[in-house]
């Protein structure tokens, strides 16, 4: 099952070509992981796992992975790896494939990676799987990259959830149909943090119909905890090692069918106001009044257990004053995507937060919002400035929610225009 890599050597399926010189001496294989029905036993799908050599000797998959990112051809080992699963899986029969692609590769070189999905023999069906480490770095590419996936009938799965609960918030804005719970929730199985989280997949999993699948099964005991936390889905060595052999699985696998239904596409003009005000009544109100408003939606962010995404417009940066730039700054230390838009944010240089600027002609630039939105809680103030208003020296017409799907909706709206978390 190992694919040959020579210094000057390129490999290409269907409409994708992989080019390898960059990447040196090296053979590439893959391994099958099943993915197991908690309660029948059956095998569902298999998840692709990388194997190498170079010059004879096995290389761990993660040194390869390190060394390619030193040298600068991640891409090129991603691309070629991906190419090798979908091949050898391909060959060797139907079913479910589950691929992992590193984050940066997906969100730099769609394109390529979609032309080896498209690539693969009838009857294999993908389901790609990104690391939950990886929401909260670019979110905006993220989210684009996914986007264009769900386009073409590709199913998300997030990876390693629960080994960091940062990016738990993002769940329902990038909405994966697949969710693998870190084998570290089923060792700290008694710990109120890891059942928090299970419990925030749980939700996310029942409200849109998506397959939770539980990693690091290696006894009984694990068994029984996977189906605590609300997994229907596993994998681990309870089941056997990986190895070179595809897995044979039933005919008519859930997981295949695991897309959550993709809802109101969003307009390019698509705003906070513009998405919420259709659901709910507005108001008239002086800027100074909505300020108090604006600042309980901040302090959600801090009461809210899991960790919480807090995003704003503040039409210019001439709005946002010392102490406003303090608290995103401080903010930006803890949650995993703090952002602001307007009219030269960016000058303001808040500290781990994404900033974007946006064109005097932008929509967004007449809208004063505050979004946040965590696993377990969602509210959204947006407002947007009028002409005139008696008495005010600024005043807006204004709506308040705490319905999840128009504050998600109204979430996705911002993040798509985000700039990248700085370094």
């Amino acid at each position: 099952m190992l694919l040959a890599k020579s210094s000057s050597a390129s490999h290409s399926i269907g409409a994708a070509r992989v080019d390898t010189t960059r990447l040196g001496s090296a053979h590439l294989g893959t391994a099958f992981q099943a993915v197991v029905d908690l309660d029948s036993g059956a095998v569902l799908g298999a998840e692709a796992l990388l194997r190498a050599d170079v010059a004879g000797r096995a290389v761990p998959p993660l040194k390869l992975l390190a060394w390619a990112k030193e040298r600068g051809t991640l891409a090129e080992l991603d691309l070629a790896a991906l190419t090798c699963a979908v091949a050898t899986a391909g060959a060797a029969g139907r079913g479910v494939l589950l691929v992992n692609i590193e984050p940066s590769t997906l969100m730099n070189h769609t394109p390529e990676v979609i032309a080896v999905l498209e690539g693969r023999a009838q009857g294999l069906h993908v389901v790609v799987e990104v690391t939950e480490r990886a929401l909260a770095a670019d979110p905006a590419a993220l989210l684009l990259a996914t986007e264009e996936l769900h386009k073409k009938g590709y199913p998300i799965a997030v990876d390693d959830v629960g080994a960091n609960p940062q990016s738990l918030a993002l769940l329902e804005v990038i909405r994966p149909g697949v969710v693998k719970l870190d084998m570290s929730l089923l060792r700290d199985y008694a710990d109120p943090d890891s059942l928090h989280v299970a419990g925030a997949v749980a939700a996310y999993a029942e409200a849109v119909g998506a397959s939770v699948i539980a990693g690091g099964i290696e006894t009984q005991e694990d068994l029984l905890r996977a189906r605590v936390l609300g997994a229907g889905f596993g994998q681990g060595s309870l089941w056997g090692q990986p190895g070179p052999r595809w897995p044979e699985q039933v005919a008519e696998s859930p997981l295949r069918f695991c897309p959550p239904p993709q809802g109101a596409p969003r307009g390019a003009t698509d705003t906070p106001f513009s998405v919420i005000s259709k659901h709910r009544a507005t108001r008239v109100a002086c800027g100074d009044m909505l300020m108090p408003l604006s600042l309980a939606v901040e302090a959600s962010v801090a009461r809210s257990h899991l960790p919480a995404i807090l995003l704003a417009t503040v039409q210019h940066v001439r709005h946002v004053p010392p102490s406003t730039r303090d608290r995103f700054a401080q903010l930006a230390q803890t949650l995993p995507v703090v952002g602001m838009l307007g009219e030269f944010v960016t000058e303001l240089r808040i500290p781990g937060a994404h900033l974007a600027d946006l064109r005097a002609d932008d929509p967004l630039c007449l809208e004063w919002s505050i979004v946040a939105l965590g696993a377990q809680s969602a509210v959204a103030l947006t407002a947007r400035e009028l002409p005139r208003v008696p008495g005010c020296e600024r005043g807006y017409e204004f709506t308040t929610t705490h319905e999840r799907h128009a504050v998600v909706a109204a979430a996705a709206t911002l993040i798509s225009r985000l700039g990248s978390r700085p370094a």
